[in-house]
């Protein structure tokens, strides 16, 4: 499961060159938005950030409701660790929006699968 906004770093140039940092904030994708519209946001993205880079996603769908354990941990404010309950407003802890967007699986094998076109040097979260 991603939670947004999803980061990564890629390029035709090797990891010790400069390569572009490619932000996916999939709070703007409507709930149960299907695999289809998933990849056609990334690639929107990917058509400014990378042009002629393109990505394949499978099984995944976007919820804004994460159907899961229903909370995460953090962040930690002095000796305080707070939790917050996703899907509802977080004031603005992970994101500056009012609701959290993921990134679930629709298949058995419990995997999103995302093929890019070009390398990927890493991956993180924001």
């Amino acid at each position: 499961m991603f939670s947004c906004p999803l980061v990564l770093v890629g390029g035709a140039l090797p990891p010790s060159a400069a390569a572009a940092t490619i932000v996916f904030d999939f709070n703007t994708l409507k709930d149960e938005a299907s695999n289809t519209k998933v990849q056609t946001y990334m690639n929107g993205i990917l058509a400014t950030m990378h042009p002629g880079g393109a990505v394949a996603v499978s099984g995944s769908k976007a919820e804004k409701g994460y159907a899961g354990d229903g909370h995460v941990v953090g962040p930690v404010i002095g000796s305080t660790v707070r939790s917050d309950t996703l899907g509802n407003s977080d004031g603005g802890i992970h994101h500056n929006g009012t609701l959290d967007t993921f990134l679930v699986n629709t298949t058995t094998s419990d995997r999103i699968k995302m093929q890019f076109s070009f390398p990927i040097y890493s991956v993180g979260g924001v």
